[in-house]
């Protein structure tokens, strides 16, 4: 079977993370095992065995498909699909958690609107984010190669009141994800000068692979959702997307204030099942 660059990739991220999750997992059973016999020891079990119980099923998932397990962790909570509040026109917001912290992505999200609900006319609001990973280019800078890890999305929103406190919304949104790796042959090249190789003069292993190459997971989402206004400066919404590519359901159930919005994503038919996020925001 053919492998491509970004199945190289997959295998190469699966590989090692696998490696750590085995021994969590060996861990935990072993921890498991002994819990009977050694319960009295001083030392404990390295690894709780409620652990081995929920490392084992993410493993087998994130395995199964590491590209889509990272495009839902480190890129879907990038962005918020939500209408901009009546009497608002534009919102600039960035992901707290988990993009910011842990992950380390620097992100920015932004909404405008451009038109105004009025009559039989519904709300139109366009929306893009960003994002881009501090530790790959943190660890880019020691390197002769240089990779990026990045993502972006852009759509339209329309809204429309059908009761004082309650609107439905509509959408679509292109997604991307995005890692390239550039300088391949200076690192190679760097490699091969620091360490002797009897190899005829006439073999470079940098004419076998390329000297760059862009990989990534792009997705369309079809948007439907409501909020609820509890009051002038706190709602509830909910949404659920349709990724066209991947034939999949992303749901979000969302409690947004004046400040800080936070909620639940959810993935029934993903490799990461839900993820909690917070959101920071001002509205204009």
């Amino acid at each position: 079977m053919e492998r491509t660059p970004g199945s190289i990739m997959s295998m190469t991220v699966a590989a090692r993370v696998a490696a750590m999750l085995v021994l969590l997992c060996g861990g935990a059973r072993a921890a498991e095992s002994g819990s009977s016999g050694s319960s009295s020891s001083s030392g404990g079990d390295p690894i709780p065995p409620w652990l081995g119980k929920i490392v084992i099923p993410v493993a087998t998932r994130f395995l199964g498909d590491p590209a889509t397990f990272l495009f839902d962790l480190l890129h879907e909570n990038v962005g918020n699909v939500t209408p901009i509040h009546m009497g608002r026109v534009a919102e600039v917001s960035t992901n707290l958690f988990p993009a910011l912290l842990p992950l380390g992505e620097l992100n920015i999200a932004g909404k405008a609107r451009v038109l105004r609900e009025h009559g039989r006319m519904p709300q139109f609001d366009v929306r893009g984010a960003y994002w881009n990973s501090l530790p790959v280019l943190i660890a880019g800078s020691a390197l002769t190669a240089k990779p990026s890890l990045y993502g972006y999305n852009a759509g339209i929103t329309v809204s429309e009141t059908i009761d004082p406190r309650l609107r439905v919304f509509a959408g679509y949104e292109y997604s991307a994800m995005r890692f390239k790796l550039e300088g391949i042959h200076d690192m190679i090249e760097g490699d091969s000068g620091s360490s002797s190789t009897d190899l005829s003069d006439s073999f470079s292993l940098a004419n076998t692979v390329p000297d760059a190459f862009n990989v990534g997971k792009t997705e369309h989402y079809i948007i439907i959702g409501s909020e609820l206004l509890r009051t002038p400066t706190k709602r509830l919404a909910a949404h659920i997307g349709y990724g066209v590519t991947s034939n999949r359901f992303v749901l979000r159930l969302m409690w947004e204030s004046k400040w800080i919005n936070s909620g639940l994503a959810f993935y029934p038919d993903g490799t990461l099942i839900f993820s909690p996020l917070m959101n920071f925001q001002v509205r204009f």
